[in-house]
């Protein structure tokens, strides 16, 4: 849910937890995947708060595995404020956790 990418695994795996965070509720589908040598796309869909949330994953990596690019793209805005709502919530419940820590 930003606006320009992210680099660096300590901030891609906040993001990606976040992001799987409100996906693994029970309701997650995957309705078609697609892989390539270096690439995947995964079309789901997910219920969140009662919507139907539809969005597709783009993943990338290199020759030693490792993600080099991932995307997420959710059909409509109301859908995109949703789950933007919901990483935010777990986005800062993390950072508390991070600084009770240090």
């Amino acid at each position: 849910m930003v606006y320009r990418p992210q680099v660096g695994k300590s901030i891609i795996s906040k993001y990606l937890n976040a992001a799987f965070g409100i996906r693994l509720n029970g309701s997650l589908s995957y309705v078609c995947e697609a892989h390539g040598k270096a690439n995947a796309i995964t079309d789901f869909e997910v219920e969140i708060q009662g919507a139907l949330v539809k969005g597709v994953d783009m993943i990338s990596w290199n020759d030693a595995g490792l993600i080099t690019e991932c995307k997420l793209m959710i059909s409509l805005l109301y859908m995109v404020s949703i789950t933007h709502q919901k990483m935010s919530t777990m986005l800062k419940g993390h950072k508390k956790s991070l600084s009770a820590k240090v």
